[in-house]
């Protein structure tokens, strides 16, 4: 199986339940604050913390190599009300028509400021 294919059917109904980790908005609030947008998060899964960062009133994109953890992010989008577009690309063969003024990978051991 290519990897970028793991996140499909039953593992991404389970996904929010069985994550290991999850990812606080308050570093990439930060981070997109700091550095101005449009903002892309690469590898975006179900919308964490992205759809925070745009429920902020930043503006972020989406990107993930999984077809069914784009479709759930973009519902779990349409359920909070947040516009952002998501796209279904493999991280080595992006090709989007929007420059961004940051980027960023989701990290779990990344932590809220002053929390190291």
């Amino acid at each position: 199986m290519d990897p970028a294919d793991f996140y499909s059917g039953i593992v991404v109904d389970a996904y929010a339940r069985l994550k290991s980790s999850t990812f606080q908005a308050g570093p990439y609030l930060k981070f997109v604050r700091t550095h101005g947008g449009p903002a892309l998060e690469v590898g975006c899964g179900d919308g964490e913390p992205l759809l925070d960062l745009c429920a902020a009133g930043l503006e972020v994109d989406g990107v993930d190599s999984s077809a069914d953890m784009v479709e759930r992010c973009r519902a779990n989008a349409a359920k909070r009300g947040v516009a952002t577009d998501v796209f279904h690309q493999r991280v080595d063969a992006l090709e989007l028509n929007r420059r961004y003024s940051s980027i960023y990978f989701e990290r779990s051991d990344v932590q809220p400021a002053g929390r190291r």
